[in-house]
């Protein structure tokens, strides 16, 4: 199932290399207007719409990098920013650069903080607004990139956000967002949604909270993990339990040991799965 295995690959892809880069310490909180959003009710009608929301929302909410949707070749210069160790050396400090096919690109140093703001940024399909600021905690060997009034638009795809937080060590993924995603036709919204995973052993520990809006309901879902997923890569998850709430409503997924899965409906057994290959998909 492409919405429980994609996550792994975050340890192989983000974990490992960019422990290596060098910056200094900071720490910043995303804002949420969760309060005040209005709930969808959770039905029959809806369940496997909810099912796949539910799911969907770790690929849908994962930051977006430029180094991650900027083209392949090298020498382009948002892939040359970030992330690795040498994330400013194409910079000067202060100073503002060209991009390839429009706008500026400008890297500064406060505090031992690296900070790039984006200007237009346009590389091949791929153009940036909005500033990155990477820090690195030396002691517990996490990078971070807060993200403030930041837009990356890649060929169909846009995302936008006003505020996100995105930690990365060597055995943990951890993001705090707020902001929308626009996929062709397709709109999801998503607000002070929380997502964590954690190497251990040979095991991946995963948990979701906040609020995802996608477009096939008419307003948000709360989503909470009553217990962390627990998946053995390339597997469905062998235990946890999460859930959605809704408008007096909710809908509560839970994985066993022997692979199979329960989907709860206000509390009633309303869907049961051989294995997580059969649930719903977006």
């Amino acid at each position: 199932m492409n919405q429980i295995k994609k996550p792994l690959t975050l340890i192989a892809t983000l974990g490992i290399s960019l422990v290596l880069t060098a910056c200094g310490g900071g720490s910043s909180t995303t804002e949420s207007t969760a309060s005040t959003l209005p709930l969808a009710k959770i039905d029959a009608s809806n369940q496997e719409a909810v099912t796949a929301a539910l799911f969907d929302s770790v690929d849908i909410t994962t930051p977006r990098l430029p180094v991650a949707d900027a083209a392949a070749d090298e020498s382009s210069l948002l892939a040359k920013v970030l992330p690795n160790a040498t994330a400013t050396a194409s910079v000067s400090d202060g100073e503002a650069v060209n991009c390839t096919q429009g706008g500026t690109l400008t890297s500064s140093l406060l505090d031992n903080i690296s900070v790039i703001t984006y200007e237009g940024c346009k590389e091949s399909n791929t153009t940036v607004n909005g500033e990155i600021k990477i820090s690195y905690d030396n002691t517990a060997k996490e990078i971070t990139y807060t993200l403030s009034d930041y837009s990356l638009v890649s060929g169909h795809e846009s995302y936008t956000t006003p505020s996100t937080v995105y930690k990365v060590s060597a055995a943990s993924v951890s993001y705090t967002t707020t902001g929308k995603v626009v996929s062709g036709e397709t709109t999801t919204e998503f607000d002070n949604y929380r997502y964590s995973l954690n190497l251990v052993e040979n095991k991946v520990a995963i948990s979701i909270d906040g609020y995802v809006k996608p477009q096939s309901l008419e307003n948000w879902i709360a989503l909470k993990t009553n217990n962390v997923m627990q998946v053995a890569e390339d597997t469905c998850p062998l235990s946890g339990n999460l859930e959605a709430q809704g408008d007096t409503s909710k809908l509560g997924v839970t994985f066993a040991n022997d692979k199979s899965v329960d989907v709860m409906l206000n509390g009633t057994l309303a869907q049961e799965y051989e294995n997580c290959e059969g649930l719903p998909q977006g």
